[in-house]
């Protein structure tokens, strides 16, 4: 199955509940601005909002469990699945959340 991302929001995102549903949208002024750092501003696609389905919590290596329990973030009156990833390893992290993703393609989170 093919997997899709899309940019929401750079450094800020506002969160809003709307139907049992936790939604993310962009400030107005900074929709679709990205920051490369080196670069500068760049002018990116994006999409104005979007529902959130699961939350990825960045944390140091060695907090990382090894074979990790499901966990859960509440939000509000939501509880949303949570993947924690390391911080210094991008590829483990990124290979962390497809693995999940593709583990729970059930809950059509993409």
């Amino acid at each position: 199955e093919e997997l899709n991302a899309f940019m929401i929001a750079d450094d800020q995102v506002f969160l809003n509940v709307d139907n049992e549903k936790l939604i993310a949208s962009a400030p107005e002024n900074t929709a679709g601005l990205v920051e490369l750092r080196g670069y500068g501003i760049l002018k990116i696609s994006h999409k104005k909002s979007c529902e959130i389905k699961v939350v990825v919590s960045i944390l140091e290596d060695e907090e990382i469990e090894r074979m990790p329990d499901e966990k859960h973030h509440q939000f509000e009156i939501l509880k949303l699945p949570l993947i924690e990833v390391p911080q210094r390893h991008e590829t483990l992290a990124v290979r962390i959340v497809f693995a999940w993703l593709i583990e729970n393609a059930s809950l059509q989170v993409y």
